[in-house]
């Protein structure tokens, strides 16, 4: 009953310190709830929902004249295979919608509800239609719900097919639920038709608009399920099936990549949860250092009614483990409005309608852990309680634990500065001890900012193409096979006549088989001034690739090792020559010149040129131009902005970055603000016996108070500098390592003045404003009170 009297009374001394120490618990159970709800919601979720639309375990797209009935009776007789599907499909890469084009292949297959039923959104894409076994009509189509960003579409707008006969037109009927490939980390995509616009699109099939395909869904029988990397190459090398399609995707690699993007920003926020806690924990080491310096005599007291040394540090624990569990149930139950906001942020992103369930057992498991770690250090910090004497204490010594080894610094020898400039000096140099604490968490928390700012540059124009590696253009240029090279000429010619050109080259891809695997290979005709290698050199001969670090990692070969690539049943040998960044298929990815493409495939041809220019803003107006000019050859030729196109389809993706951001960054500036407060609050209540010395000595409120507020933010500043050099070393390695899964191995911080000083001044400036306020006190108090308190 003592015990509990006593943390009654200190919970109302010190509610400042309890309630901060609750706000920081709080925003960390807020944070990791709130991350472990969504990701577990989005992982169930998109296995839910391919078990729902009856997914496939494999499906290889393969064009109509490369189809072999054999192989897929030979695959269905495999152990492993339960059975095989094959799906009628049309391939266009002519598809637009509101203005822009598809910078991928779209599958178009009749809907069939019986086999694969698929969820419909209703208007305000937030729940499910109860009705979904309705069959577009003709002239309708569905499509994912990530096209309402990708193409800022509504129900009602029309899409757009060239086909042989001319333009064909679809009115979006339906925003589905497509787990498969209808996220928009995925490029190709499937949309789904009535069955006699199908039948239609067939007939007019021509191998140039418009491609007959196949669609093979091979289901692996329950046993073999969780063996799909392996049994993909097992079951090529004994049907060659690879090698009649142009791609062939496991269910488990479209579900990576539909949470690639949720995974990677959940894993900066674990990262910036778990630097909060570090924060928290040193916060709460101090709080309770400072609390036995300050408590001294009155530990002495109690220890002299009969209190044990356990039962004071007992006492310490329960008042931070009552502020711990409070903030931890309260911040869980907050999170759901965390878990909506987040979950509506990727959306458009993965294509999913997730639960907004809390996790309650695995978030307490998590937070549990925090909660020993904290009890745990408490103990550790509070072991000064054993040393403390009663009789030391009631006759006011401090020497066991209050002495803080002043360096002798006297403030009345001739120096060339002012009196106050003086005792700041000597208090910062004396009293150096404490302020080590506050020093490395200024450290982190600037580190920290930082590093959240600079995540912002991956949606700058100006790095993007550092960053993601990728192979850009400003204009592109489509044109037919029956198109004369000489007209491409003249329109080159035209562009260099307006401006200056900086890179033209052809560039296309496709799957290829590489030493076994099945990895997406870019074909280009120069790569000067376009691959930027980091380690070796880009290609120059027809024999030689260049890979990128994760998938030199992944095949545990390096520059100077050869592969084997395979196209149909053509293979050759290639050298590595380089390594290099590029974020296409995760990463996973390598790029050889087009003449090394056709000794595997000699009549592969690319009918396309994309050109940069040193103006990007003229290629608006270019491409306007060019339109206007070849209109009665629109049919043979296609201009694109290809700049203006590329920032559009990363809008989807650089919206969650920002939401994202922005969101960590208001939990940091209130993390900030909440420490900030702390720390100035104890370490006043340290310096107030020094200060009302001071103050009886004649030295002015108004002086003292600017003395300590700017001994402060020098502190302050001294952290907030150290955390910047630090994040100068190690921020692209961390970045590096937490971007890695989205085929970022090298990341470049792009620093720039903003988002180095706005952390610093956030930091400084909650450090100000606090330490001027809580200063404030000693204009309401004597000397002798502030000596005595």
């Amino acid at each position: 009953m003592a015990i509990l009297t006593i943390i009654r009374s200190n919970l109302k001394r010190k509610k400042g310190s309890i309630l901060s120490i609750f706000l920081l618990v709080f925003i960390i159970a807020l944070s990791l709830t709130t991350i472990i709800s969504v990701n577990i919601g989005v992982t169930k979720g998109v296995e839910e929902s391919c078990n729902y639309s009856n997914v496939p375990d494999m499906a290889s797209f393969i064009l109509k004249d490369k189809y072999n009935q054999q192989t897929v009776e030979q695959l269905q007789k495999e152990k492993e295979v339960k059975h095989i599907e094959v799906v009628d499909s049309i391939v266009s890469d002519y598809f637009s919608l509101n203005g822009k084009s598809a910078s991928s292949s779209v599958y178009f297959v009749s809907y069939q509800p019986d086999a694969h039923p698929y969820h419909f959104f209703t208007k305000d894409g937030l729940t499910y239609k109860k009705d979904n076994l309705t069959e577009p009509k003709k002239g309708e189509i569905y499509v994912p719900i990530a096209f309402q960003n990708m193409y800022h579409c509504n129900i009602g707008d029309t899409a757009q097919i060239k086909t042989p006969k001319g333009i064909e037109k679809f009115r979006i009927a339906e925003f589905i639920e497509e787990p498969f490939i209808g996220a928009s980390m995925l490029g190709f995509k499937m949309l789904m038709i009535n069955q006699t616009d199908l039948l239609e699109l067939t007939n007019q099939a021509d191998g140039k608009k418009l491609l007959n395909s196949k669609i093979m869904n091979l289901y692996l029988k329950d046993s073999y399920k969780n063996q799909a990397y392996e049994l993909k190459k097992q079951l090529n090398d004994k049907t060659g099936f690879i090698n009649m399609s142009m791609y062939t995707l496991l269910k488990e690699e479209a579900n990576s990549y539909t949470l690639l993007f949720t995974k990677v920003l959940s894993g900066i926020l674990w990262a910036f949860a778990i630097l909060l806690f570090v924060v928290t924990l040193m916060i709460i080491g101090h709080n309770v250092s400072t609390n036995i310096e300050m408590e001294y005599v009155s530990f002495g007291i109690l220890k002299s009614q009969g209190f044990t040394s356990l039962q004071i540090r007992i006492i310490l624990l329960l008042q931070y483990m009552l502020a711990s569990i409070l903030a931890i149930i309260s911040g869980m139950l907050l999170s759901k409005i965390g878990i909506v906001q987040i979950n509506r942020i990727f959306i458009p992103v993965n294509g999913l309608l997730v639960s907004n369930q809390i996790r309650v057992k695995e978030s307490i498991g998590v937070l549990l852990v925090f909660v020993i770690i904290i009890a745990f250090y408490i103990q550790i910090k509070s072991r000064k309680v054993l040393k403390i004497s009663p009789v030391q204490a009631i006759s006011l010594g401090h020497e066991p634990v209050y002495f803080a080894s002043h360096i002798d610094f006297s403030i009345t020898k001739e120096i060339p500065m002012p009196l106050g400039t003086r005792l700041i000096l000597k208090n910062l140099v004396g009293n150096m001890k404490r302020y080590i604490s506050t020093i490395l968490i200024m450290i982190i928390l600037t580190f920290f900012a930082i590093t959240i700012t600079s995540l912002q540059q991956m949606s700058s124009d100006d790095n993007v193409d550092v960053i993601f590696g990728s192979i850009g253009s400003d204009i592109s240029i489509n044109y037919s096979k029956d198109t004369e090279q000489s007209k491409i000429d003249e329109i080159i010619n035209y562009i260099r006549s307006k401006t200056k050109i900086t890179k033209e080259f052809q560039i296309t891809n496709r799957y290829l088989t590489l030493d076994g695997g099945e990895y997406l290979g870019h074909f280009i005709s120069d790569t000067k001034n376009v691959i930027y290698p980091l380690e070796g050199r880009v290609p120059k001969y027809k024999n030689e690739i260049i890979v990128t670090d994760i998938l030199s990692k992944l095949l545990k070969k390096t520059v100077g090792d050869k592969v084997k690539i395979q196209s149909g049943s053509k293979k050759a040998e290639y050298m590595i020559v380089g390594i290099y960044q590029n974020t296409s298929d995760a990463g996973k990815n390598f790029t050889m010149l087009l003449s090394g493409m056709k000794r595997i495939n000699p009549k592969f041809a690319i009918h396309s040129v994309d050109i940069g220019i040193s103006d990007r803003k003229q290629s608006k107006e270019l491409v306007s131009h060019l339109k206007e000019q070849y209109k009665s050859e629109k049919d043979q030729l296609a201009f694109h902005d290809s700049n203006a196109e590329g920032d559009e389809s990363n809008h989807t993706v650089i919206l969650a970055i920002n939401a994202v951001t922005a969101i960590t960054y208001v939990l940091t500036i209130i993390f900030v603000a909440v420490v900030s407060f702390l720390l100035c609050h104890k370490m006043f209540r340290l310096e107030q016996v020094d200060l009302g010395i001071y103050k009886s000595l004649g030295f002015t409120t108004k002086s003292l108070r600017r003395q300590f507020t700017i001994r402060f933010v020098i502190v302050t500043l001294i952290g907030s500098i150290i955390g910047m050099l630090l994040n100068f070393l190690g921020n692209n390695q961390l970045m590096s390592i937490l971007l890695r899964n989205m085929g970022i191995s090298h990341y470049v911080t792009k620093y720039t003045m903003a988002n180095l000083l706005i952390p610093i001044l956030c930091v400084c400036g909650f450090t100000a404003l606090f330490s001027y306020m809580i200063s404030g006190k000693m204009k309401r108090v004597s000397p002798k009170n502030l000596i005595q308190e």
